[in-house]
């Protein structure tokens, strides 16, 4: 009787079973509800089928064996025969429908691992892309390699986590009831599916290991450009400021290679930023010291210069260029205009006399010191009285002189022994030459500063030496070198107090100026005016400082990273011979970035090739 009634329970719930197929065979056609489903672990409907299945097998199974009974095929046992007649048809009919319901589960179960294994490749295939999506195949492409990484990973524990789903799946299908003939094409499938994830595991790892070794090379030249950063921050505030933006360019340079493995905002921020904010800093520190120190060589060499002393004063005009042209791309006018007071008197001194580094000296000073040797000898043979042997041994003095005046034509010790020669050969000849040369010298315009006007200069100073006290010689020395600003001209009270009044005006203009540049260009204009007058005003000077701390742009070395990364690709259109290509991208950078020597350089080296 308990088996009749729990047989007629199993009866019942075929409605209910058959309902709930029903309804999760309708759910197949929703990949996303399928995944959902099948990713949710215990509670996944086909589990709940299983069961279902293994049940209802169970039951046929105890219903044939509940066939067997010998109660219910003894037909002797009456009243019972009528009864066990129709007791062994009802019970037929529910071990058939309990058969053909498991049957059908298994089927269900199977299809439904298949439609499962093909949503999970179709998914994790999509999760592999998205993966790779953030690794870039282009050259200006952005790549996130980190977050590659970081989804690579989850995409393997979801695959892992698919397969060990379809393993089990596979593994219960076929040591469930159902026959072969039934789901074997389902379970090949579903066995085809895993091995494709296998597949998708593969490739993932490759993925896996270049983004976490492209991702490791990020991150360290991040810490790399950390490290230079905050040893930039410390040179800064010890005022090593050469070295603090030299460690800021190769801390922008980290930056760079770590932004161009890994695109990172926040690196971006503190390269763009922080760092540049930095530089500027740093470059308007170094650039103040340098105005300082630049006007300390300028005035040096000023000194230098109008004390006869070119090479010293070159040497300190060097050097105040070299600090200058570090720090920005604008021209000190003052600077240019000291530089070719003393080119001009290094150039007329150029073979006035030799220098033990020119590699003809050993041959020409020997030529020179045969000369004093006959000279000496041809002196004392006139001064004993033999004139035709003194004329003999001079006249090869000479010889040997003009072998040295051809190659050094304005050596001094050659034309003042030639000048000696001559006057103790012929005094009254030399005495008519003397003056005529004299009267031409005096006619030279030295305002010009040509080269009529330098080689007469030197002449002059020759012919100076060895008459000193010629009527109007010293005047006519003095005249030419205030022209050729070998000499400062004295300058007049009262030229020197319009001077001051000049500067002062200056003065006012950049005190009013603040960041006003028409102001600031007045008040340089002015300072100017008023050094024309009188060179040694200090406060046209300062004036003159003070507004290239207030305009002057600086040059830190230092780009954005955008701007950066234009000035590489100019570089390469530029070697690749896109000339046109190239100075257009560099003609924008440099109208963004006027201060950049980098960008000038470039910019000048593409316009040669234009």
């Amino acid at each position: 009787v308990a088996d009749a009634l729990a047989f007629l329970d199993v009866e019942n719930s075929f409605d209910d079973l058959r309902e709930k197929m029903n309804s999760m065979q309708s759910s197949f056609s929703s990949e996303d509800t399928l995944l959902a489903d099948a990713r949710s672990s215990n509670t996944s409907s086909v589990v709940l089928l299983v069961q279902e299945a293994q049940s209802m097998s169970a039951w046929a199974e105890r219903i044939q064996k509940a066939l067997s009974v010998s109660s219910l095929t003894d037909g002797s046992l009456a009243p019972w025969a009528d009864f066990s007649a129709a007791y062994r048809q009802k019970l037929s009919v529910i071990g058939r429908d309990c058969s053909a319901i498991s049957s059908d589960a298994w089927k269900l179960c199977a299809t439904w691992y298949d439609k499962a294994a093909f949503a999970f490749v179709s998914d994790d295939t999509r999760l592999l892309k998205e993966a790779q999506s953030f690794m870039s195949s282009g050259s200006s492409a952005k790549q996130y390699p980190k977050q590659a990484l970081e989804s690579v990973q989850k995409m393997q524990e979801t695959v892992r986590a698919d397969i060990a789903v379809l393993s089990a799946g596979s593994k219960t299908l076929s040591e469930g009831g159902a026959s072969s003939v039934q789901i074997g094409g389902n379970l090949a499938s579903i066995n085809n599916k895993i091995e494709t994830l296998r597949g998708l595991l593969s490739q993932s790892d490759v993925l896996a290991q270049q983004a976490g070794e492209l991702s490791s090379r990020a991150y360290q030249a991040q810490l790399d450009g950390d490290t230079l950063f905050r040893e930039a921050q410390n040179a800064y505030n010890r005022r090593d400021y050469t070295s603090a933006l030299q460690k800021l360019e190769a801390a922008a340079e980290k930056y760079d290679e770590s932004l161009a493995i890994q695109e990172d905002a926040q690196i971006l921020e503190k390269r763009n930023t922080t760092l540049l904010d930095l530089s500027n800093r740093i470059a308007r520190a170094k650039y103040e010291n340098i105005v300082r120190e630049v006007r300390q060589l300028k005035d040096s060499a000023s000194t230098l210069y109008y004390s006869g002393e070119f090479e010293a004063a070159e040497a300190s005009l060097n050097r105040a260029e070299q600090l200058w042209t570090d720090i920005t791309v604008e021209v000190d006018d003052e600077l240019e205009r000291l530089k070719t007071l003393v080119n001009t008197a290094l150039t007329m001194n150029i073979g006035r006399v030799l220098s033990t580094d020119d590699p003809l000296y050993p041959e020409m000073s020997q030529i020179l010191s045969i000369a004093n040797r006959y000279y000496s000898e041809g002196l004392s043979l006139k001064q004993k009285g033999d004139d035709s042997g003194a004329q003999k041994v001079l006249d090869l003095a000479k010889a040997k002189l003009e072998e040295l005046q051809r190659v050094y034509p304005l050596n001094q010790a050659a034309n003042l022994l030639t000048l000696r020669i001559n006057r103790l050969l012929d005094p009254v000849e030399f005495e008519r030459s003397f003056e005529s040369r004299m009267k031409a010298l005096s006619e030279v315009n030295y305002e010009a500063r040509d080269s009529l006007a330098t080689q007469s200069y030197t002449e002059l100073k020759d012919l100076y030496i060895i008459n000193p006290n010629y009527a109007g010689i010293s005047a006519l020395v003095n005249k030419a070198e205030i022209a050729l600003g070998l000499k400062q001209k004295p300058v007049a009270a009262s030229t020197s107090q319009r001077a001051i009044t000049i500067a002062r005006e200056a003065q006012s203009l950049l005190n009013r100026a603040g960041s006003d540049e028409n102001l600031l260009a007045q008040a340089q204009e002015r300072a100017q005016e008023a050094l024309e007058l009188d060179p040694n005003n200090s406060v046209a000077k300062t004036v003159l400082d003070e507004v290239k701390l207030k305009s002057g742009s600086q040059d830190s070395g230092v780009l954005s990273s955008e701007d950066e990364e234009q000035f590489q690709r100019a570089k390469q259109l530029f070697k690749n011979n896109f000339i046109e290509e190239a100075f257009e991208v560099i003609n924008a950078l440099a109208q963004k970035n006027p201060s950049s020597k980098r960008i000038k350089n470039l910019k000048e080296r593409i316009e040669l090739k234009l």
